[in-house]
């Protein structure tokens, strides 16, 4: 059946327009970009570029020969998609807070250098970034810097583009929250540097199981 239409105008996707004026045959009406996974209608912001306004006569024409949708008689937003956005970032704005707090950018003596992969660092710190409001990071993945014995760092590897070093409370933070690893605990802030004394071989190839964030 047709569905419901607007009293004065309903929205078509951009894209899909430009199929119709310039293909034979642009198929059906896609606005699965606009549907969210509650499967309710969802134009995020800035996404309203992404949608034409056409009167209802001639979305009838276009509905009833090539069929699709659904209809979007406004770019509405998903309640639950925005509840579920504003709780991400206030993730973010508690992790990054959290870790800022706890960073330095040194050791005091006696402690350790804790080794992180620097692109698993980097999908972190998208992630936290407010602009990039990138994906949420898996597991840490520290099994990419050492050779399949899970110790010996692989060749080749120089700190700052292969890995960083942080201190113990923020590896504490980033391995509650994503788990993954293995540790990778080093006297200096030098991969290929010697492990603290009291770290066994068993312990440095050590790598929990990711755990779900009990942040609040």
């Amino acid at each position: 059946a047709e569905p419901a239409l607007a009293e004065q105008a309903v929205y078509i996707s951009r894209l899909w327009l430009l199929r119709f004026e310039h293909t034979l045959d642009p198929g059906p009406i896609d606005h699965q970009a606009f549907v969210c996974g509650h499967d309710l209608v969802h134009v995020p912001d800035g996404d309203e570029s992404k949608l034409q306004m056409i009167s209802q006569p001639v979305w009838k024409e276009l509905y009833e020969k090539y069929g699709g949708g659904p209809t979007l008689t406004s770019p509405i937003q998903c309640e639950n998609c925005m509840r579920e956005l504003a709780e991400l970032n206030r993730r973010r704005d508690r992790e990054h807070r959290i870790v800022h707090e706890s960073d330095k950018t040194y050791v005091d003596p006696g402690h350790s250098w804790f080794i992180i992969d620097k692109r698993w660092l980097s999908t972190w710190l998208a992630f936290v970034n407010e602009e990039a409001q990138g994906p949420i990071p898996g597991p840490i993945t520290n099994e990419r810097l050492l050779k399949e014995d899970g110790v010996t760092p692989k060749e080749g590897l120089e700190r700052g583009q292969s890995y960083r070093g942080v201190n113990k409370e923020v590896w504490s933070i980033f391995h509650s929250i994503y788990g993954g690893g293995p540790i990778i605990e080093r006297q200096k802030l030098d991969i290929y540097s010697a492990p603290p004394p009291s770290r066994s071989q068993a312990a440095l190839s050590f790598s929990a199981q990711p755990r779900v964030s009990r942040m609040t």
